[in-house]
């Protein structure tokens, strides 16, 4: 256990991911699939297969897992409702952003009952629903809510928790989505440095952290700043996860982004993200679709009318799938395909 552990916390997910399914095996031989240790493996494997970027594979590991908490410790016992959290978590990653909030909106108020408003696994829950609400374009209602969060975290963890930290990164995130982004970027610096101390220079958080201040400072004007801060982001997250790991590519389609910007070419580049993102994480997803509406603005900005249209059509169409009508996301893409479409 302890060796899958290191090398989960050391980001080598498949390594580790081996050592949790060999050692499962064991414990479900020597002491059952029921016990309680054979229970907290198969939480660590599902957590590592997340994290590695089989959201897909999570989920079903998540939910098989749940059944059985249920059953052998109860709905209400604190392990059933972390399984439940991390499950959230996993349909965040997916983009099943109204799934992901229905569940943490019920989860929080058994966790409130049980466990009090203040516990840490509460106030995980209300991160995630906050998350959830992000995704599903109700800005205004994530940043009250992570605002509020931050608050009780400071008092509840302390300022500089990793938890209280994730959460001022969450919100440096939606105040980027409101085009809030000098006030994001105030926001997300001093978070990198508390992160690179608590956690580490290369921890997911911290890398996370320091991919939304690329996308401040791109969406500010700065873009030589962007382009070094993504070009760092790019090599750490290649080494630690791969070069097809979703985090990775996020990376890589704000790179092209703010190279396109800056009229340099990164046209080829951008086309093969698209193409494993496709293949990664699926068509739809929404990282797929903003990919999608940031090369047709980057073709539109060549001249390349015909061909952005095609990219603004696809985000438009597959937005108009995955969100809800009135997602900020679909009147977006729907104004870039609107005025191409004039052109003409």
């Amino acid at each position: 256990m302890e060796l899958a552990i290191t090398l989960y916390e050391q980001g080598k997910y498949p390594e580790a991911e081996a050592q949790f399914s060999a050692l499962i095996k064991t414990e479900e031989k020597v002491l059952g699939a029921e016990h309680p240790e054979t229970l907290k493996s198969r939480n660590n494997l599902a957590m590592t297969l997340g994290d590695d970027g089989k959201n897909a594979e999570a989920e079903a590991e998540h939910r098989s897992l749940l059944k059985l908490k249920e059953k052998v410790l109860g709905p209400e016992h604190p392990d059933t409702l972390s399984s439940r959290n991390n499950l959230a978590v996993t349909l965040i990653n997916q983009g099943k952003y109204p799934e992901a909030e229905a569940q943490t909106s019920t989860l929080i108020k058994t966790e409130e009952k049980v466990l009090g408003a203040q516990h840490p696994l509460t106030l995980r829950s209300r991160n995630n629903l906050a998350l959830a609400l992000e995704g599903r374009g109700k800005y205004a209602e994530a940043e009250a809510d992570f605002r509020e969060l931050i608050k009780l975290e400071e008092k509840v963890l302390g300022p500089e928790h990793p938890g209280t930290l994730w959460t001022h990164s969450s919100l440096a995130r939606t105040l980027c989505e409101q085009s809030k982004d000098a006030d994001a970027e105030v926001e997300i610096r001093p978070v990198i440095e508390l992160q690179e101390k608590a956690i580490g220079p290369k921890h997911p958080n911290t890398l996370y952290s320091r991919n939304t201040l690329a996308y401040a400072l791109e969406s500010e004007g700065k873009y030589a700043e962007a382009e070094a801060e993504y070009r760092s982001l790019i090599q750490l997250r290649e080494s630690l996860l791969g070069p097809e790991h979703r985090d990775t590519l996020v990376s890589r389609s704000g790179l092209d982004k703010t190279l396109m910007a800056e009229s340099k070419d990164a046209e080829a580049d951008m086309r093969e993200v698209i193409k494993l993102e496709e293949k990664v994480i699926g068509r739809d997803h929404p990282d797929t679709l903003e990919s999608c509406y940031d090369f047709a603005v980057g073709l539109k900005r060549q001249g390349k009318s015909e061909e952005a249209k095609e990219f603004a059509r696809r985000a438009a169409e597959g937005a108009r799938k995955v969100f809800g009508p009135d997602h900020p996301s679909i009147h977006k893409y729907e104004k870039l395909l609107a005025d191409l479409e004039a052109r003409h």
